[in-house]
């Protein structure tokens, strides 16, 4: 199979290690002052317009809880995780829904997320606070986190009884993308609420197994490019459920749906110069790949050669310090630094360890960050 050489397990045991050293830096989670334990989505050193990310603040919450589970050393973290709750506590401590972005350079109009408030990224952080709570969060500060973000999320339950994408904060706004309407990604929403180690209250349980229920039967019928990065979002979301059911029909549903994305964005996955190519993208086929292909899900071929040149493709993106990029330009050059990306390729490069060496269970989708 044509493409970029493998690269040595130890190579990407140091890229883990450099991205991970990053990752817990102050580079990416803000450690003084007001903003204090909200973390950064993305920025640009040559045009800063950087933004606060309670989405990626989630994330975060939960990428820490996965290193707490690997044995990584717990009095190291244990600060940052409660900075980021804290933080979430701060900003949701009203009743007013909050803009998806926090805009800390830049004008916040330019973003059209800052018009929103979406139900997904609220159950990111539901999610994190949940999973970190028993090695990390101090049970009154989890408890309080977890009914703050509560709050917040049941204003995204109509009658219908599912839950709603999103809520427009400013007057007139239509429905701007996927992420804005109803759509196969909410079963990563809803798993996020049903399976995360805590117990959602039932008032949340119930809309989020309507969710899963309406849109666990999907499948592709076109593809575009823009939407993979949403689509493999459902592929997470069944295969949470799926795991930890152990629903047959859904992970066999998940790996078919994972085949079809990848083999229908073949052309441009591996172009360093393709405008939709992202390292977001190809961490979350490695993720999902590594999973379902050790569980007996996905063929050995072409998977067994597949996954590797993910993991050297997606390790292209990370760049000197350990620092991550979203994409590239025309000409090749790593663009935009990016946190979400960076928590998506650590867990990425860390199960393809765990999947050379056959150690991995599909059952680590507990931690999917």
């Amino acid at each position: 199979m044509p493409g970029k050489p493998a690269v040595k397990k130890t190579a990407y045991d140091e890229i883990r290690a450099r991205l991970t050293q990053w990752l817990l830096s102050g580079d990416v989670q803000v450690r003084s002052g007001p903003e204090a334990g909200a973390v950064l989505g993305w920025f640009d050193p040559a045009a800063p317009r950087r933004f606060l990310y309670p989405e990626a603040t989630g994330y975060y919450l939960t990428f820490l809880a996965y290193l707490a589970h690997r044995g990584f050393e717990l009095d190291a973290i244990r600060i940052y995780a409660q900075q980021a709750a804290d933080w979430l506590c701060r900003r949701y401590v009203g009743d007013e829904l909050q803009p998806a972005r926090v805009y800390v350079d830049g004008d916040a109009r330019a973003d059209w997320r800052s018009g929103y408030s979406f139900s997904f990224d609220l159950a990111m952080m539901w999610r994190g606070i949940a999973l970190s709570r028993a090695a990390l969060l101090p049970s009154a500060t989890a408890s309080r986190a977890l009914a703050t973000i509560e709050r917040h999320l049941v204003r995204f339950v109509p009658s219908s009884g599912e839950l709603r994408a999103s809520i427009p904060l400013l007057p007139g706004l239509g429905h701007a993308s996927w992420a804005s309407r109803s759509g196969p990604f909410q079963t990563k929403c809803a798993a996020a609420l049903l399976y995360s180690g805590a117990a959602a209250p039932e008032k949340l349980q119930s809309p989020a197994r309507a969710t899963m229920a309406r849109f666990c039967n999907w499948s592709a019928e076109a593809f575009q490019p823009e939407l993979l990065h949403h689509n493999l979002y459902f592929v997470e979301g069944l295969l949470m459920a799926g795991a930890a059911e152990r629903n047959q029909t859904y992970l066999r549903h998940a790996a078919r749906a994972l085949e079809r994305l990848v083999m229908a964005h073949w052309s441009w996955l591996w172009d360093e110069c393709s405008a939709f190519a992202r390292s977001d993208g190809l961490a979350q086929i490695l993720r999902a790949g590594c999973l379902l292909h050790a569980a007996g899900y996905l063929p050995k071929n072409p998977w067994s050669e597949l996954l590797p040149r993910l993991a050297a493709t997606l390790s292209s993106y990370c760049g000197s310090g350990g620092v991550m990029h979203f994409r590239r330009d025309g000409a090749g050059s790593l663009q935009h630094v990016n946190v979400w990306s960076g928590l998506f390729a650590a867990q990425a490069l860390s199960w393809y360890g765990q999947w050379e060496g056959s150690g991995l269970s599909i059952h680590s989708v507990i931690w999917l960050v």
